[in-house]
């Protein structure tokens, strides 16, 4: 049960408001586009979905976005709600509509609080949520 609690806790950003959810996002994809430099640099092979530059065009984020949301995060939260007997469903419709977000940022839609400027993405990475 504790391994399972805090796995849940390790992927849960997709669980929380938008515009923190986009900003851990947009941490995660950093880590691992360096890693995927990295990695290139000394010759070790790589995986494809890490190579995406986060300061490319929103609308390439959102389709690895909404795999990992549907395929790695919702499959243990809705057990882990179930196991709860529902007590995590504001958590659970929260990831919902952070997965139909980076939908609409997949096919090019501004989503309310997406970066809209190199300016603003900039920030993402060097600010916390809320900060300016």
């Amino acid at each position: 049960l504790c391994a399972v609690v805090l796995h849940c806790a390790d992927i849960g950003h997709p669980c929380l408001p938008w515009s923190t959810h986009q900003h851990f996002s947009l941490l995660a994809c950093t880590e691992l586009f360096e890693q995927f430099q990295s990695e290139t640099a000394l010759g070790l092979p790589t995986l494809p979905f890490m190579g995406k530059d986060p300061r490319g065009p929103p609308q390439e984020m959102g389709p690895s976005q909404s795999g990992f949301v549907t395929f790695v995060v919702m499959p243990a939260w809705h057990a882990f709600n179930s196991f709860t007997d529902g007590a995590l469903e504001a958590q659970v419709d929260e990831m919902q509509r952070n997965k139909d977000n980076w939908d609409r940022v997949a096919k090019g839609d501004l989503v309310p609080d997406m970066w809209h400027s190199s300016v603003s993405r900039k920030r993402a990475f060097t600010t916390g949520p809320g900060e300016a």
